[in-house]
């Protein structure tokens, strides 16, 4: 499904359809990156993508705001803080988004909830 909602949105901007990337294996260990969409003419986003880089982890179960975290940092160790994810911090630092792609429905209130639990903006 995201592959096919990637590809209509660039289709409806102009955005060449070889600037989406996604698995067709879902189950493969992928880093937290199920799919990508990177462009650099046209838009500077579009009506669902926020970003000319947005990158998108698919999830298919209800989550917690601590499994949305869970999700873009890594564990704290003795020693090792916890950290952004490598593909997550991969595509923050090129000034880009990262999205998970879920069918748990939420509501407003709880977006935002799983916002200030994950986010934090880099000084």
């Amino acid at each position: 499904m995201l592959k096919e909602l990637l590809h209509a949105e660039a289709f409806k901007f102009g955005i060449a359809q070889r600037a989406v990337d996604v698995a067709l294996n879902i189950r493969v260990g992928d880093g937290g990156e199920d799919g990508r969409i990177s462009w650099s003419n046209g838009p500077e986003q579009t009506d669902f993508i926020p970003n000319r880089l947005t990158m998108f982890q698919n999830k298919a179960t209800t989550m917690t705001a601590a499994e949305y975290a869970n999700e873009i940092m890594t564990k704290a160790r003795p020693g090792h803080p916890s950290r952004l994810k490598p593909k997550v911090e991969e595509v923050l630092d090129q000034g880009g988004a990262y999205i998970v792609f879920t069918t748990q429905e939420l509501n407003n209130q709880q977006i935002k909830n799983q916002q200030h639990c994950c986010y934090k903006k880099k000084t």
